[in-house]
């Protein structure tokens, strides 16, 4: 083979690599979760929504309940209180699929719950579902933050 011929065709290979590459990811979740709780810990919560969403369209199934959980509530410091019921029943659904009924996940998604519901002004329901959440958090993580936050 002519050398000019075997320069062509390692450039060619070393240029189409990238576009081959089906065992690299998508990208890189942890980053996006990383940019969003940096946002939402000094309360932009816009910008926190849209990388937990992004973190959560790249993230393993592992990693959602954590995730959905703080995406929701930016939703909801928005006020987008329709939009954030909606993924409150989604999140209490896999958090409790995915890390069960006795993790914290699940306990975040039933504080998650309690404070939607009690946005949407059904306050028995609220204290039922916060409720649940101290007997989570009183199982798998006394004396935590998430159980003071939901007392």
């Amino acid at each position: 083979m002519h050398r000019y011929n075997k320069l062509f065709l390692s450039f060619l290979a070393l240029s189409l690599s990238p576009c081959f590459a089906a065992t690299e990811p998508l990208g890189d979740w942890h980053a996006n979760a990383k940019a969003a709780n940096e946002a939402y810990a000094v309360g932009d919560f816009v910008t926190a929504e849209t990388q937990f969403r992004s973190a959560l369209d790249l993230a393993s199934k592992t990693a959602v309940p954590s995730l959905e959980v703080k995406y929701a509530i930016s939703l909801m410091c928005q006020g987008k209180f329709k939009q954030a019921a909606k993924e409150t029943k989604k999140t209490l659904a896999l958090a409790k699929s995915i890390s069960g009924e006795r993790s914290v996940d699940y306990g975040e998604a039933l504080d998650l719950q309690g404070w939607s519901l009690q946005a949407a002004g059904k306050n028995d329901d609220a204290i039922s579902s916060l409720q649940n959440s101290v007997a989570v958090f009183e199982q798998v993580a006394p004396g935590s933050t998430d159980l003071g936050d939901a007392y």
